[in-house]
């Protein structure tokens, strides 16, 4: 699924409770182990703005077994642009899935120095 956002640099961001389905609809029959998210000026660009990862509890597997997972309020407080993200998750079963993608743009705010 391709989601946007756009937020105000130095505001704060968060993503609560997301719910991971297969395409049918249904629950995943194997729990989450691990997840991440980066922010990248474009989706093959080496260089990282953001990291979340639930290896530094900046993404929360909130019930690993039914697939709850958020990302607790951070202050986005980097340099303002438009980047590509995806969301990854890691199964027990080995199985990887990058169910949410898209642009996030960071616009500067006018009460901020650049």
């Amino acid at each position: 699924m391709i989601k946007n956002f756009q937020i105000k640099r130095g505001d704060s961001w968060e993503l609560p409770s997301v719910l991971l389905k297969d395409g049918n609809g249904d629950p995943l029959p194997s729990p989450v182990v691990s997840a991440r998210m980066m922010l990248r000026p474009s989706a093959g660009a080496r260089t990282t703005a953001m990291e979340f990862s639930t290896a530094d509890e900046s993404i929360l597997i909130t019930d690993a077994t039914m697939g709850w997972i958020e990302i607790p309020e951070k202050i986005m407080d980097f340099r303002a642009g438009i980047y590509a993200y995806d969301l990854e998750f890691t199964f027990a079963d080995g199985r990887v899935l990058t169910p949410l993608s898209g642009k996030f743009t960071l616009t500067q705010d006018s009460s901020r120095s650049s």
